[in-house]
């Protein structure tokens, strides 16, 4: 099973095998501390040839699916409590096997949600895998799409990211972007699909999309204080995403950043100079240099907040190409 980096957050992990013409898709929960009475799946496109097979893993469970033969293709299940399970790590939730036929497809997985609590006439209480992000693992050479990663129920307003892990090194993938439709294509074959993804785990390095939200304001940084070459550095991406991943503030590690970069007693001018460099490519004029020195002297700007406003202007994310990252993604070092 893959490693992930916290054991506090629930998972769901897609394990996939394909051997003597047969498939077979293993869903497993883990790490999920609450009760759990209920886990709901969707899932498409499966494939219809040869025989097909849903097998429900927990015995208290009881799996409700549609389907007009014994040939799924689209099913819907339901997995209702006898007695609630507390997951583990790598509890096996339900296989699905497929015999005698080649998976060419890859295989969607259209909602998941988890009930917490006894299921009653007004319907469960669905909450989304993990309080702040979605992670998912894939091993094995099945395809799959995620065609709905929105969170649901009481963690809708979460803004956190979607994590999607592999276990090959990134070079063995090809990843293009397109619509807001991630592609991953495997050099065994396998595609990947994923809608609105942010993440993408790789066994050497990852890749961010998320430029509206911690991967954006990293490559900012980078690039006002540690010039536009810096966006390409993946220790210096791990470094800043691990921290506002971790909850360090835009303002904290900004001005982490201008302590590494400048020392911790700094003066005004090294600072000014630093931003005019790295934005403009000159050095400022004595009269600039004496505005914004008297800004900061009168407190209309803190080295910290000056920092942000070089970082948020257009003439940073001119330079990083911001707009292209939001397309192609930043790579960053998996393991920091």
């Amino acid at each position: 099973m893959p490693s992930f980096n916290t054991t506090a957050l629930p998972l769901i992990t897609i394990n996939s095998s394909v051997a003597n013409g047969q498939t077979q898709i293993n869903f497993y929960l883990s790490n999920y501390s609450t009760k759990v009475f209920g886990y709901g799946l969707g899932i498409a496109s499966l494939p219809t040839a040869g025989t097909s097979s849903l097998v429900n893993a927990i015995k208290n469970w009881f799996p409700q699916y549609a389907s007009s033969s014994s040939s799924l293709s689209d099913v819907s299940i339901d997995l209702t409590m006898s007695n609630p399970i507390v997951a583990n790590n790598s509890t096996l939730i339900a296989t699905y096997t497929l015999s005698n036929a080649q998976v060419t497809q890859p295989i969607a997985i259209n909602s998941l949600s988890l009930s917490s609590q006894n299921p009653s006439s007004s319907g469960y209480s669905d909450v989304s895998f993990d309080q702040a992000n979605f992670n998912f693992a894939f091993t094995g050479n099945v395809g799959f799409s995620i065609a709905d990663n929105t969170r649901v129920g009481s963690n809708a307003g979460n803004i956190g990211f979607d994590t999607f892990s592999f276990p090959d090194a990134y070079k063995n993938y090809t990843v293009t972007n397109k619509n807001s439709v991630l592609n991953v294509s495997s050099s065994a074959g396998a595609l990947y699909q994923f809608t609105n993804g942010q993440r993408l785990k790789f066994s050497d390095l990852s890749v961010a999309f998320d430029m509206n939200g911690n991967a954006g304001e990293v490559v900012k940084i980078l690039g006002a204080v540690f010039g536009k070459d810096a966006v390409n550095k993946t220790d210096y991406v791990a470094i800043g995403l691990k921290n506002l991943d971790q909850g360090v503030s835009y303002q904290d590690l900004m001005a982490l950043a201008l302590n590494v970069k400048l020392g911790a007693n700094y003066t005004n001018a090294a600072e000014i100079t630093l931003l005019y460099q790295n934005l403009l490519n000159t050095t400022p004029s004595a009269a600039d240099l004496n505005t914004w020195n008297t800004a900061l002297q009168n407190k209309t700007y803190t080295n910290t907040s000056l920092a942000q406003f070089a970082c948020d202007s257009s003439f940073n994310t001119q330079n990083i190409n911001l707009t292209g990252l939001a397309d192609k993604g930043v790579l960053y070092l998996s393991a920091i």
